[in-house]
């Protein structure tokens, strides 16, 4: 759900410009993050990021990628927030420029010579880059391997192609933060949103006992949502439920985040979730869209030595003995 929201936000403009871009755009940054960013919960301070959504549904997208020497990487997500594929220095290596085409699950076409296939579990799919930075003098070059960078329809691989302006939909709220949006949402339009991008969205295989269990209060991808259809009892379960799910969420995101915890938080979890479903949704709240533990390893911490919380008006020096560096936490639900 948050991802769909933030989708739309993040797609509902003409051009890109970091962190937005029209649907099947990359959107660049193009300078490293100072304190006033605030687009990505933890911004990495040595790398640019570019990013964007992909609609497969009326073809697949091929991304290419430049032959490079320098770090990168480009992790794509399907609408359940899952990392389904990283390529990138650690997993394709640094050799060759590639062509990766990206499609939906049922998508069937011919892939054409000299492109690897990655198929989406889901028709949405987006995508957060991070491409190594060795420094101010060294983002012109950076620029360079962003502009190589490049997203074109199937139908257009082999020509010259320049992409469309994007749709302005003037009635999509711009300005609520999509995790607000989505937490004030009512049982009725939360659920009803939710069934209508299931189908084209299909949960996983191994999602198939809560997909049961939710059949039995009308929650399916092949019909509407109408809270109304069920008993009264059923009803305000489903209300109060919400309530205690929120709540929840927000203790899961807590944990993640380091708050009310004494000490280090270190997160060795996330970007792939199976059946951990509190996770999913505590990780979506604190940072949507995160890596695979393979890729990025996330140490917090919310408190001095002496147990008192952080504040930005006061300097601190980080000092650990030697073997004390932070450990990983325990995994999540």
């Amino acid at each position: 759900m948050l991802q769909h929201v933030t989708c739309q936000q993040v797609t509902n403009v003409r051009a890109p410009a970091q962190p937005l871009g029209p649907i099947n755009q990359i959107a660049h940054a193009r300078e490293l993050p100072g304190p006033e960013f605030t687009v990505v919960v933890r911004p990495n301070v040595d790398t640019l990021y570019s990013s964007g959504f992909l609609d497969l549904s009326p073809e697949p997208m091929i991304f290419t990628v430049p032959q490079t020497e320098r770090y990168f990487m480009l992790p794509l997500y399907d609408m359940w927030t899952n990392v389904f594929a990283v390529p990138g220095t650690r997993t394709t290596g640094t050799e060759t420029a590639r062509h990766y085409l990206i499609a939906a699950p049922d998508w069937a076409g011919e892939i054409p010579a000299g492109v690897e296939l990655i198929r989406s579990p889901t028709q949405i799919a987006s995508f957060i880059g991070r491409t190594q930075v060795n420094g101010a003098d060294d983002l012109a070059a950076v620029h360079a391997f962003q502009d190589a960078l490049t997203l074109r329809p199937l139908s257009a691989w082999g020509d010259e192609y320049t992409a469309p302006a994007g749709a302005v939909d003037p009635s999509i709220d711009m300005r609520t933060p999509p995790p607000v949006t989505v937490d004030t949402m009512t049982p009725q339009d939360f659920f009803s949103l939710f069934t209508s991008l299931w189908s084209d969205n299909p949960s996983a295989l191994v999602d198939y006992p809560i997909v049961h269990r939710m059949a039995r209060i009308g929650l399916e991808p092949t019909s509407p949502f109408d809270l109304s259809d069920q008993p009264a009892d059923v009803q305000a379960a489903i209300v109060e439920g919400i309530g205690l799910g929120r709540a929840d969420v927000h203790a899961e995101n807590d944990r993640l985040n380091g708050d009310n915890q004494h000490g280090w938080v270190v997160t060795q979890e996330g970007g792939s979730y199976g059946v951990k479903y509190l996770l999913r949704a505590g990780v979506a709240e604190w940072g949507l869209g995160m890596n695979l533990p393979e890729d990025a390893v996330y140490p917090s911490i919310a408190t001095d030595s002496s147990g008192q919380p952080l504040h930005g008006d006061r300097r601190y020096a980080l000092h650990f003995e030697a073997g004390g560096l932070p450990r990983p936490m325990p995994s999540g639900r």
